[in-house]
């Protein structure tokens, strides 16, 4: 993309995965799925697939099948914070998503299936 197109003050419109809780700069490539089966925008076909198996229903799947994967996905997306808290990554990425917002650094954008009476910040998808 070229410089010119890119926003160069702040705050920076971002796109937030209703699933990883990433934010993404809509200058910079937020280029995901808006999806009108969950009201929300996905970073990637890999963050709306485990939301369709982690808040669909378990449908023709398996149960445990579906709780190990469920378990498998919460072991490999943690790491351990500096005060010996297991953090999974989702919830680290929401935090400085937060953070961002409340420094002033960024600014949500929804997209046409998201609910647009929320605060357009954080929280939504809890």
């Amino acid at each position: 993309m070229s410089s010119f197109l890119r926003q160069t003050s702040r705050p920076f419109a971002c796109r937030q995965c209703a699933f990883c809780k990433d934010s993404f700069r809509v200058d910079g490539g937020a280029y995901g799925i808006e999806s009108a089966r969950h009201g929300a925008w996905f970073c990637s076909g890999s963050c709306l697939q485990l939301a369709n198996l982690f808040k669909g229903s378990p449908g023709d799947i398996n149960e445990y099948a579906r709780d190990s994967l469920i378990k498998t996905y919460n072991n490999c997306f943690t790491y351990i914070s500096k005060d010996g808290e297991v953090v999974h990554i989702p919830r680290k990425n929401e935090q400085t998503t937060e953070d961002d917002i409340r420094r002033g650094d960024i600014y949500i954008i929804k997209g046409i299936y998201e609910d647009t009476t929320d605060d357009n910040h954080f929280g939504k998808y809890d």
